[in-house]
């Protein structure tokens, strides 16, 4: 506190102990600007798009197989048949598509040292 007093007074023993940057013409602007250090860590929220909107979501109840979906097409209307001997059209058959799903296991390992486990949360 008193040292806090002199250099309020501008007592030359203490002014002289301080560090100060220097302005355009070179001369010390008389203060003192601490470094921004900042020790916490940052944490960052990963987010994620929810894409379920946009595909079909299944439980499964093993780690792989395939499921059958038909292909999405024009199909072409039934023919009206207007008499008994009228020719009837053919249909369209199903475009089927098979879709074989396998789900896979991600893992990995962060090593932390024996400091940083002493460390504190900053």
């Amino acid at each position: 506190i008193s040292d806090f007093k002199a250099l309020m007074r501008g007592d030359s023993k203490i002014t002289n102990l301080v560090t100060s940057s220097k302005d355009e013409s070179g001369e010390a602007a008389g203060l003192t600007i601490p470094q921004d250090i900042r020790t916490s860590i940052n944490v960052l929220k990963r987010q994620y798009d929810v894409m379920e909107q946009y595909v079909n979501v299944e439980n499964v109840t093993t780690a792989s197989g395939s499921r059958v979906y038909e292909k999405w097409t024009n199909i072409t209307p039934l023919t009206k048949l207007d008499s008994e001997d009228e020719t009837i059209g053919a249909n369209d058959d199903p475009n089927l598509k098979l879709v074989k799903y396998q789900i896979g296991r991600y893992g990995g390992i962060t090593t932390a040292t024996n400091s940083l486990l002493k460390d504190s949360a900053e």
